[in-house]
Parts: structure tokens; sequence; C-alpha cells
């Protein structure tokens, strides 16, 4: 095997020092090949090494000058080096998990009642093979998350639920939003490709770079929705962008992306603790109770 295929498996596994060592060893065995530089060029981006990314990009166009894939990685790397500079208080390492414990939403749920209803379930970095979120079957079913902060985005990774009907997910489609009410389509799963999950083999979309704020997972068919856990990659947007600025504020972000939510409700004894509760205590004993009331009173429901 040699190096540089070497150092692409490392660097799909998410093992980037290790892709990055073997890219090097690629280019001291062969420095005239530009996918090299490439390629380690793109390990680097992960890494926030944006002069080594930069450097990199220019050796391979220098080789080959008639990449336009490789003159738009390396306009992005100079804007991404600036933004980092730029805002020395945002985390700008493409190594975080943007999706991490982030606000979600879905156009239904499936069975409350019985499994209870985690609002981060695919983004809490729980990756154990059953499903995180599922919906009702439906027409065109959807799971959308809110990263809180506008981002250029890097890659997608989505698991798949692996403890059956991995099939379900096969028509997935990956749509961006700026407001969460104009989507925009950037990736659309062959129906052919039924991937994986904590297999080792889950979905990778890559984003090319594309700024959004809102990212929503949707099925393009009539189907149940129901995924492990989705990590979401990229770097900050400069808040001052004029061009990806949202002219709306908070309240109006929140209303637009909560508009088509259809989460369950709480048992009514619940919801009069919260409603009774204005500390955020009620919110907690909320999530007590709520998971009390599914094992006292629904442990005996089939497994779906």
């Amino acid at each position: 095997m040699s190096d540089l295929i070497r150092g692409n498996q490392l660097l799909r596994s998410g093992k980037i020092e290790e892709a990055v060592a073997a890219y090097l060893s690629a280019i001291a065995h062969n420095p005239s090949f530009h996918w090299s530089h490439y390629k380690l060029g793109e390990a680097l981006e992960k890494l926030g090494r944006w002069e080594d990314v930069i450097a990199n990009y220019k050796r391979a166009i220098k080789i080959n000058p008639n990449s336009a894939q490789f003159q738009s990685s390396l306009e992005f790397a100079i804007e991404a080096r600036q933004t980092s500079k730029d805002n020395i208080n945002l985390n700008p390492n493409p190594k975080l998990n943007l999706a991490l414990n982030k606000p979600t939403a879905q156009s239904s749920v499936y069975l409350p009642e019985v499994y209870g209803y985690d609002h981060q379930g695919a983004c809490n970095s729980n990756k154990n093979g059953r499903f995180g979120f599922c919906t009702l079957k439906e027409n065109q079913p959807w799971w959308q998350i809110d990263l809180q902060g506008t981002y250029q985005l890097s890659e997608i990774k989505i698991y798949n639920r692996m403890d059956c009907c991995q099939e379900r997910a096969s028509t997935l489609n990956v749509l961006l939003s700026q407001d969460a009410l104009n989507w925009e389509l950037c990736y659309s799963n062959d129906q052919q490709n039924v991937f994986g999950g904590i297999d080792g083999k889950p979905l990778l979309v890559n984003v090319q770079h594309q700024a959004a704020r809102f990212v929503r997972l949707q099925l393009r068919e009539n189907e149940y929705l129901h995924l492990d856990e989705v990590e979401i990659y990229g770097i900050p947007v400069k808040p001052d962008n004029p061009q990806l600025k949202s002219s709306q504020d908070e309240a109006t972000l929140s209303a637009n992306f909560y508009s088509q939510d259809n989460l369950p409700s709480a048992p009514p004894i619940i919801k009069g603790v919260v409603v009774r509760r204005g500390d955020g205590l009620g919110t907690r004993l909320m999530s007590i109770l709520s998971g009390r009331y599914v094992c006292e009173y629904f442990l005996t429901k089939p497994f779906y």
C-alpha cells in the first residue's frame, strides 16, 4: 500500500497526525506528485495549521496549475486563516464537533410515551448503534440542528442506526440554511448507498466550506427517519461579514427554527412542575420525572 493511500485511509478514520506523517512520507518518495501535497494540506486543515495548509496547496497548484479544486481550497484556506486571526475569542479548531449538545427539532417523534424523547439524542456523543431520534413514518420526515452561530462547514459525519432498518436512511438529503426558513440542498445520498455507523462506515458528507447556521437532514420518501449520531465540523465565520450576517434577531431565528417542530407533550403532572417553577429547576425535574414516568408505566411495551 502506498503512503498516499494509507494517508487517505487514516484521514477518513480521523487519525489526523498519522495521516500527516503518511503524506510527508509520500512526498519524500515523490515530491512532484500534486495529490500528496494537496492531501497533506487537507489533513493540516483539520488541525488548523493554516500557514502550512496554504503552503501545501500552493505547492500542489504549482505542480498542477489547472486544478480548480486546488485553487478553491487555497482561497478558502487564506480566508480561514484571516478569520481565525480576526476571531481570537472564537474556537477555530476544525476538529471540534459543532453539533455537540446543540438545539434540535424534528418533524415528528415516534412513541415518546414508550421510548421517551431526548432532544439531543443524535448530538450527545453517545454512539451505540441504536436510534438517537426517530420520527413517525411520514412523507419526507426531517431532523435539524441549530449550531448557534454561522460556520464554514467542512464535513458532516452521519452515523446510521445499526440494530435494524439501515436502508430507511438511504434517501437522505442534507440541507443548509442561514435563517431556518430558506434551505439549500448541499448533498443527496444515492439510494443504493446504504451507509453504516459504529461499524466504521458512517456517511461522510463533504460540505465544501459552505456557510450555514442550520443543518437539516431529510428523507426524500415516505418513511421513518432515525439515526444514531450526527457530527458537524467547520470553522467560525467572521460575525461582521455582511454577506453572511442575518438580518433577523435571535428570537426570530429561534421561532423560525421551531416553527414546524412537532415535539411530544410531557405528562400533565410533569407539565405542572415546569409551570410552577421559573428558575430552571422545573426543566431539570421534568427530565428526571419524564424518565421515571417512562420506566414505570411503559417499560413493558414491545420494542420497535
